[in-house]
């Protein structure tokens, strides 16, 4: 298994020009495409993903000012930015069956007739209420 550092990204470099305010896209990649499976996955919890990706650096919006007004970039700012984004997250909700196969999720109390479960095709949503 692959350490977590292993998947930093390197820094793509700067094509910002501060005396125009203008920028190349000629750096980077425009697809990426990668397949991760979680090591720790558990199919008995509720889990989460989500992708971050750094943009290539442009402009900072004081840069374009500086440039539009002819005036020097502001002392102390940087002339470019790189921004940030994020994917919209992937949620597993484990259904009943998986929630319950194992034995840490064992319910003193609550007794499952396994008829109703097949009948319900694994989800009892009833039991959603009593069990968080």
């Amino acid at each position: 298994m692959l350490p977590v550092y292993a998947f930093l990204v390197q820094p793509v470099g700067n094509t910002v020009d501060a005396k125009t305010a203008t920028y190349k896209n000629s750096i980077g990649d425009t697809q990426l495409t990668a397949v991760w499976t979680d090591p720790d996955f558990d199919p008995t919890l509720h889990a989460v993903y989500y992708v971050r990706v750094l943009e290539i650096p442009t402009p900072r919006w004081s840069t374009y000012d500086a440039v539009s007004l002819g005036r020097p970039i502001p002392e102390g700012l940087p002339a470019s930015i790189q921004e940030r984004a994020w994917s919209s997250p992937i949620w597993y909700v484990p259904t009943f069956k998986e929630r319950f196969a194992s034995p840490k999720w064992h319910y003193p109390g609550i007794k499952i007739d396994p008829k109703l479960l097949k009948k319900a095709g694994g989800h009892y949503p009833g039991l959603q209420q009593i069990v968080p």
